[in-house]
């Protein structure tokens, strides 16, 4: 949590959660792939720190169904538990950090206060983001990947690493 220490009680309890279902979908995948014998899906969760939890969770969703409920109880038991339990912290952390809150905290690139919360994407498929709402933001491609309206935002999967950047700016 130390990087995360300017971002708010609300965002840091999120991004500290968010940090826990990270490595709950990783131990999930892990034991289903051991279960199923796809090593090499088992290969790359235990020995590729750069799997992204989205291939995660997809690896997941496409496997889980392969278990077979006679065979597999426990861990189909174990990976329902798991999942509710990561949804339900999300849902709970959602209601936290709101569309609109502003981060009290400058921008690493631009120094404006204008960082903000965003649901963006189609209502089907939305997407949170931090996102710097100064207008004269303009980090590098390294530093931001993600444009909306012509503005740099973060997804969701970025925010630990955008902590470490804010951090490290106001240094």
């Amino acid at each position: 949590a130390g990087s995360t220490a300017s971002l708010g009680a609300p965002l840091r309890d999120f991004l500290d959660d968010l940090t826990d279902q990270q490595r709950t979908a990783r131990t999930t995948a892990t034991s289903i792939a051991g279960t199923l014998g796809d090593d090499t899906m088992h290969v790359q969760l235990t020995r590729q720190a750069d799997t992204t939890t989205t291939d995660v969770l997809r690896y997941i969703r496409a496997a889980a169904p392969r278990l077979d409920p006679a065979q597999h109880a426990e861990v189909l038991a174990t990976t329902a538990a798991k999942l509710d339990q990561m949804k339900t912290a999300t849902a709970r952390h959602m209601t936290e950090v709101t569309e609109g809150q502003r981060l009290k905290t400058s921008c690493p690139w631009c120094a404006g206060e204008q960082l903000m919360v965003r649901s963006i994407g189609t209502e089907q498929n939305p997407e949170v983001v931090i996102r710097c709402e100064s207008g004269v933001c303009e980090p590098t491609p390294d530093d931001c990947g993600a444009w909306h309206h012509g503005l740099p935002c973060w997804p969701l999967h970025e925010w630990d690493w955008l902590a470490g950047m804010i951090n490290w700016a106001s240094r």
